[in-house]
């Protein structure tokens, strides 16, 4: 667990402050959390965030978060899937609020064969799902050799 906060506000956006007001008047505030658990070859770890931003007029709120697990398949070879998601508060008066962020989900699906203890391929599917228009979602796909020295 763990709790931040903080002014937020650079220098450039002192246009943007109001009359009698300073950048120390609005203030971040952050909430985390985290969670893991191993259980022979199976490993699931999760984090969620809640982050409140003071603007003129009140405040506004985000949260996000993931989950992910990985099943070792062998000693060289995992699957992994992991499942994030992030929300918006509205922000505005009556019939005029809207939010502030576009909520959205998003599923990451790998595979990963370690060669070596210093090398590794990654095969990964990553699917994007906005809230809004269901024609904007989207699919990609990567692959990754990674070596470390």
């Amino acid at each position: 667990l763990s709790y931040s906060d903080s002014a937020y506000l650079l220098p450039s956006a002192a246009g943007s402050v109001p009359p009698g007001r300073s950048f120390g008047d609005y203030r971040q505030r952050l909430v985390a959390q985290d969670f893991s658990f191993e259980w022979r070859r199976l490993q699931v770890w999760a984090e969620t965030f809640q982050s409140t931003f003071d603007v003129p007029g009140g405040s506004v709120d985000t949260y996000a978060g993931y989950v992910e697990t990985r099943v070792k398949v062998t000693p060289q070879f995992f699957t992994a899937l992991r499942w994030n998601r992030q929300v918006y508060s509205t922000v505005g008066q009556g019939a005029s609020r809207f939010r502030w962020g576009e909520n959205t989900t998003r599923y990451d699906l790998a595979t990963v064969y370690r060669f070596t203890p210093d090398s590794q391929l990654k095969l990964q599917m990553t699917s994007n799902h906005p809230s809004g228009d269901p024609s904007e979602v989207g699919v990609a796909y990567a692959a990754q050799y990674c070596l470390r020295f």
